[in-house]
């Protein structure tokens, strides 16, 4: 029997709906493979349900394709959401599988793998300074005064509140003069001079100026967060920057016993002398803002160095591992083949995956003044802390 046109076109359109949907292209230019492009992989299941559609009606075919593309865009939106290249909190990705390791808190066969390790990188956050007397602002909300600490570390905070942000980093800088350093600061000093870079390079979170105080040698630690005594103009198109170790930096700023609640007017704070209208603010990295590109430039090379031996040895002490991009040095120590061993005074509070025996070789407990010096004894011996510390907050011990 013979069609008619408009037969012949209908029975095309069905054809047509009933046909597997075909899943868009991603471009992938990361991806080192020979290919530029890849397409979704689609799951047993997946392939049964869509082999069940071609039998099936057109608008059944129709809803699997619907339910695939809306699948896809959300995939896409979730990883929007997670990128990004500055100082942002995040939960640490796994790092890529490799043979089941047993976690261990056995200081001698730390030992033994320190004698054979040929380069060395140690992770530092604030529980490094927790012996010296630094308040961090993290715990017990996080809070000071009524005010949430980490709030107040944005530029959009000082752009609104110029006057309680420089307070709190006016208490900050206070509190840090008055400290000295710890056995964990002057053991990993030593460490670097034993060890000179590119040996041994730490990789500091604090801006407390306590591994400066310490006689850590400058070319061997990287300051990621900038320093809470070091102070640049607020404007953007202005370069002025300078070291400031004034307490207070202006009177207004002085810390009253009790640390009372009060206001500061913009014309009480610290001014830029170079354009004369910008005010001046701790050269501090804040959440939202970039690292320093070539900060970071040095620490890919020392972990990427060519002709080099592979750092084999990754330290992570006294940090939760969630501030990103420090948090993923020590994944990329594992991918090398590596080892990593972690120290912190509650390992009970860390992340999942600092706890993942995939991750950490060795994790001690306690405090780091006493931990840190014992794990690098087979390097730098018996510890000697001298009465008076060899430097200051500002001194760049190049030696």
């Amino acid at each position: 029997m013979r069609m008619s046109g408009r037969d012949s076109e209908k029975r095309l359109e069905i054809l047509r709906a009933a046909k597997s949907p075909r899943l868009p292209l991603i471009k992938i230019p990361q991806l080192k493979t020979s290919s530029k492009y890849i397409r979704p992989a689609v799951t047993s299941s997946a392939t049964q349900h869509v082999s069940h559609v071609r039998r099936s009606s057109p608008l059944a075919a129709l809803a699997s394709r619907n339910a695939k593309h809306s699948s896809l865009q959300q995939n896409v939106t979730q990883l929007r959401s997670t990128a990004g290249p500055r100082c942002l909190l995040f939960s640490a990705p796994q790092s890529p599988t490799q043979p089941p390791a047993t976690m261990s808190s056995d200081l001698d066969s730390f030992h033994e793998y320190l004698r054979k390790s040929k380069r060395i990188l140690a992770v530092c956050g604030a529980g490094l300074g927790a012996s010296s007397g630094l308040p961090t602002f993290r715990g017990a909300g996080g809070m000071w005064r009524q005010h949430n600490a980490m709030e107040l570390a944005t530029p959009e905070a000082f752009r609104n509140h110029p006057g309680l942000v420089w307070q709190f980093y006016s208490l900050r800088r206070h509190y840090a003069l008055q400290a000295k350093p710890n056995a964990a600061h002057y053991a990993l000093a030593e460490l670097a001079r034993r060890r000179p870079n590119p040996q041994f390079l730490t990789l500091s979170q604090n801006v407390d100026g306590l591994s400066n105080t310490a006689g850590h040698p400058g070319k061997s630690i990287e300051y990621m967060h900038g320093s809470l005594f070091r102070v640049r103009c607020m404007r953007s198109w202005c370069r002025y920057e300078r070291d400031d170790v004034m307490d207070p930096i202006t009177p207004a700023l002085k810390v009253d016993e009790g640390d009372v609640e009060r206001t500061v007017g913009t014309d009480e704070l610290p001014r830029c002398p170079e354009c004369k209208t910008g005010l001046l603010r701790p050269a501090v990295i804040w959440f939202g803002e970039n690292l320093d590109p070539q900060t970071l430039k040095r620490i890919n090379q020392y972990l990427s160095r060519p002709y080099q031996d592979p750092v084999d040895l990754c330290i992570v002490i006294g940090t939760s591992g969630t501030v990103f991009p420090t948090a993923g040095y020590a994944g990329k120590v594992k991918e090398m083949g590596g080892k990593v061993a972690v120290v912190d005074i509650d390992c009970s509070v860390r992340p999942e995956q600092a706890k993942d025996e995939n991750f950490a070789d060795w994790l001690f407990e306690g405090d780091a003044a006493e931990l840190v010096p014992k794990m690098l004894y087979p390097i730098i011996g018996d510890l000697q802390i001298p009465e008076t510390p060899p430097g200051n907050v500002n001194s760049k011990c190049c030696d």
